[in-house]
């Protein structure tokens, strides 16, 4: 098992009284495997991503890593996760390149990790751009597999598409070759092609670098394309496992 969440409960102040929003949750995620989390609008569905990155301060419960409990979760965070949000939190005023670069740096993870994700990416008979395998910097190539050539790399990220920027947010996610990727509503603002074409990088991403990819999604289409789907219960407070 790679990542455990045992036993979480959260709750929001409103006024003087509480919302219990997640009541004594318990989770279990394998690496390779494309999961997906579903339910109404207030079932804690972002909430839970929240605090799964480390992004909230756990109220009640633990998140284990490898069987061990999470005792540093900047560390944590920095190393092993990877996140992709649906507004793209790039840093604007950099290139896609850029916003690659800083995340490297951020992670202290050696150049070479992105040509071993690239290297693996390669070999997979889902991958077909062949301008990838022509690219010799490994940070360009890693963006081409996403669909960014070297003009549009080099580009502000203002500057791309919202499809484009998203693929810069994988890019820059992936680069680091976090154990788990988190991903809050990442198709919200795409069209349906688009949203279809992130769907196979989550797949290619589980099933390819073998990462734990955890998408919080309203989109049933997107659910049913995971391989495993968490429902949330707004009234069970809980997942149901489907």
């Amino acid at each position: 098992m790679l990542f455990e969440v045992k036993h979480l409960s959260h709750c929001y102040a409103d006024g003087e009284s509480e919302i219990l929003v997640l009541d004594d949750v318990n989770l279990s995620f394998d690496a390779g495997v494309f999961y997906t989390i579903t339910g109404e609008s207030g079932s804690g569905k972002t909430t839970l991503l929240s605090l799964m990155g480390t992004l909230e301060t756990l109220q009640q419960g633990e998140l284990l890593f490898q069987g061990q409990p999470v005792s540093d979760p900047l560390t944590f965070r920095q190393k092993e996760l990877g996140f992709v949000f649906q507004s793209y939190n790039l840093i604007s005023y950099m290139t896609a390149r850029e916003n690659v670069e800083v995340a490297l740096d951020l992670a202290k993870k050696e150049p070479t990790v992105v040509e071993q994700v690239t290297e693996m990416l390669l070999k997979s008979p889902l991958v077909h751009n062949d301008d990838s395998k022509k690219e010799t910097d490994d940070i360009y190539r890693l963006l081409s597999l996403f669909g960014l050539d070297r003009q549009k790399a080099n580009r502000i990220v203002t500057k791309l598409s919202g499809g484009e920027q998203q693929r810069v947010a994988i890019a820059r996610a992936v680069a680091k070759k976090p154990s788990i990727l988190l991903c809050d509503e990442p198709t919200g603002n795409l069209d349906q092609k688009t949203s279809q074409i992130m769907v196979e990088y989550f797949t290619l991403l589980a099933h390819t670098l073998g990462m734990c990819v955890i998408v919080v999604t309203h989109d049933p289409r997107i659910a049913d394309c995971s391989d495993s789907s968490i429902v949330l219960d707004s009234i069970r407070k809980g997942p149901v496992m489907r």
